[in-house]
């Protein structure tokens, strides 16, 4: 199995390199192999996991069926969704569709980082909070509806990769960036 040392510029792309190296100080390498699941929907969660290589599909189960949301590639984050709703449970089932490897990051580490080092757990909560708009953005701009009129597939849920890299530097560039003046 590679080090994580030789995944870190896939985490430094997003929090940068300061601090990157801090966050692997508190993650772990996963790697799960293609059919097998890393979250059941509506299990308990205690970590997110930044996929670093591979795919993994999404799906929730009702009534005893699966249905498929859609899918989500590497550079992604899986579990904010549990951790930022305080209920640390699963909101869908995660698959791997082909060989992953992932970097787990439990929700305590999180945790001690915000405590020790609060930049650093803002530059992810940033990527993770970007991540969830864009999940949704998906949802609302260009939803697949069954023939009732309800929402059923939501294809690839995955950030574009300039969005990921992309990092606004204060309120001032933005306002700057907004009025064409930057």
């Amino acid at each position: 199995m590679p080090a994580l040392q030789d995944f870190a510029s896939v985490l430094a792309d997003q929090i940068g390199k300061e601090h990157a190296a801090m966050f692997l100080d508190h993650v772990s390498l996963q790697e799960l192999p293609r059919g097998e699941v890393l979250l059941r929907d509506q299990a308990s969660v205690s970590a997110l996991y930044l996929l670093i290589e591979g795919r993994v599909g999404l799906s929730v189960e009702v009534a005893g069926h699966a249905i498929h949301l859609g899918t989500m590639d590497a550079g992604n984050w899986i579990g904010e969704v549990a951790y930022f709703s305080g209920s640390h449970i699963s909101c869908s089932t995660v698959t791997a569709e082909t060989d992953v490897r992932l970097m787990r990051l439990g929700f305590a580490e999180f945790g001690a980082i915000a405590r020790a080092t609060p930049e650093a757990a803002c530059r992810l909560t940033h990527v993770l909070v970007t991540m969830l708009i864009h999940r949704l953005r998906a949802t609302v701009h260009n939803p697949v509806v069954d023939a009732d009129g309800q929402l059923f597939m939501l294809g690839n849920l995955s950030l574009p990769s300039p969005a990921r890299a992309a990092h606004e530097r204060g309120v001032i560039d933005f306002f700057r960036k907004l009025l064409g003046t930057h």
